[in-house]
């Protein structure tokens, strides 16, 4: 199985279709599965070479208990040692929610290693712990409660998927929502191309309202009605608004 060395973890990745690179980073509790779930993969992998990455705590990735393993720049260097590994100068990235995040910390600590960025479910603007602390109190509980909630979202929860949730290490999870996360200041000085996409009733939805037309080259597509988990579910929604984006931005 492929596994990158970064800086003594192991991070696991998955290689999907060909053409030019298009790194995929999955969010927080997520799968590289969910990607190929909900069609992403299927949709992307005749024009690029996916790169589906595990982040740390995550799949089949390392998962330490750890806050230094979390920070921003430890994120960044993370996605460059598998860059690194494949040969790959630069690429492009989806990312959702913390993936969405991740491209952006890669668009200010490591800007020569990205091309262009779609961003969904997240934004530029400074946050701080307790602004999880409704998902870290659901985890608490166990990951029964996680799943009941997630049961009661339009998520198609499959055993499959039930299978890879009850595979998380809630510590890791706590450790990660716990580490605080860098000022993404730099970005305005940055002109990366950026798509950001969101549900106008996600809980990021402030990370994005009034921070995205500051930033050069940054585009935004608001999802009327839809809320964090729907965001992503919306696949015949953003698909083509994204696949265009990548296109230009080569």
């Amino acid at each position: 199985m492929p596994y990158c060395d970064s800086n003594g973890y192991n991070i696991y990745y998955e290689i999907e279709g060909q053409g030019s690179p298009l790194l995929l980073h999955h969010g927080l509790t997520m799968s590289i599965d969910d990607w190929r779930d909900i069609g992403y993969v299927k949709a992307l992998e005749q024009d690029y070479k996916l790169i589906l990455m595990s982040p740390l705590g995550h799949g089949l990735s390392d998962k330490p208990h750890h806050s230094c393993a979390y920070t921003s720049h430890r994120r960044v260097s993370d996605i460059v040692a598998v860059l690194d590994q494949l040969n790959i100068e630069k690429t492009q990235m989806l990312g959702y929610s913390l993936g969405g995040r991740a491209a952006l910390e890669m668009m200010v600590y490591a800007p020569d290693r990205i091309v262009s960025a779609a961003v969904g479910g997240s934004g530029p603007a400074q946050r701080n712990p307790s602004r999880y602390s409704p998902m870290k109190g659901i985890l608490e509980k166990g990951i029964d409660a996680w799943i009941d909630m997630v049961k009661r979202t339009h998520w198609p929860v499959t055993d499959k998927w039930e299978a890879r949730a009850r595979n998380n290490d809630l510590e890791a999870l706590f450790t990660l929502l716990e580490t605080p996360m860098e000022s993404l200041d730099e970005l305005n000085s940055k002109s990366i191309p950026c798509l950001f996409y969101i549900g106008d009733k996600d809980f990021n939805y402030d990370l994005v309202s009034g921070h995205v037309e500051h930033l050069q080259n940054s585009e935004k597509l608001i999802l009327e009605g839809f809320d964090h988990v729907d965001g992503f579910l919306q696949i015949e929604t953003v698909i083509g608004p994204i696949k265009n984006f990548l296109k230009r931005t080569c």
